[in-house]
This record gives C-alpha cells, structure tokens and sequence, in this order.
C-alpha cells in the first residue's frame, strides 16, 4: 500500500474547515440561545473529527518516517477516542435516550485518552511499529 496519498491534502483542509465551522456555530448556539446538551455533544463531535483531519493532514504532510508515525500514533490516541466518545454521546442525546448516560462514560473516555497518552509520550511506537516502513524513490511504503 504507497503512503502517498497527496490528492486527499485539499479534502481534508475541507473538512476541517466544515467540521470547526459547525462545531463553532452549535458552541455559540448553546452558549448564547439554549442550554441543550445536544448541541454541545454536536459541538464535541465536530471538533473531534476536525481534530482527527487535522493529524490526519500533518501526517500526509511531514516528511520524515518517525514524525509521520508519531503522528499517526497521536491520531489513533485522542482524536479517535474523542470521537467514539463524542459520537456515542450525540447519538444519545439525539434519540432521547439520557438515561444511558452517566458520569463513568466521560471518565473512563478521560482515562483511555490519558492513558494512550501517557504511553505514547513514553514510548512512541506503541500503536505502530516502525519495522513496516520501506523507501522506495520519493514513497514510503507500509508493509
């Protein structure tokens, strides 16, 4: 599988830029009209996929094999556990079902985040070893 993926570049500044929008405008809503929990559960969601295009484009984008893995292990750490969580959470608020959300959801979320975290910050290849990595001419290659 070639890692050059170069033409998803433009897609994903679109996607951040949609996804910060909405994320924005639902946090204003919230703050200033209602207090509905659904929009800032929307707002949370927003911002966790803007924040997994973003590492997902700073990863297409560096140059060297070790940054790009850390940055990978980064995205797979917090944006991706922010977005289950996140995603979980406005589906709930979405059907009306509140009853199934309670304080250990955000926390054990808080403690996997935290975790992963922690263990990357000491060891940088946990989620992806480097051992794959081949380079052939202007492309890295995962094995």
């Amino acid at each position: 599988m070639a890692y050059q993926l170069v033409p998803f570049m433009p897609l994903n500044v679109v996607v951040v830029a949609l996804t910060t929008s909405l994320g924005v405008y639902a946090l204003v809503l919230y703050l200033r009209r209602t207090r509905r929990s659904v929009l800032l559960a929307f707002s949370g969601f927003m911002f966790s996929i803007s924040g997994w295009a973003l590492a997902e484009f700073i990863a297409f984008a560096v140059i060297s094999p070790d940054l790009t893995l850390l940055t990978l292990n980064i995205l797979n750490a917090i944006p991706a556990a922010l977005w289950l969580y996140f995603l979980l959470w406005f589906a709930l608020e979405y059907t009306d079902n509140r009853q199934l959300i309670s304080a250990w959801l955000p926390a054990l979320t808080l403690l996997n985040v935290a975790g992963l975290s922690a263990a990357l910050l000491v060891w940088h290849h946990f989620l992806y070893e480097p051992t794959g990595l081949v380079t052939q001419g202007p492309v890295t290659v995962f094995d």
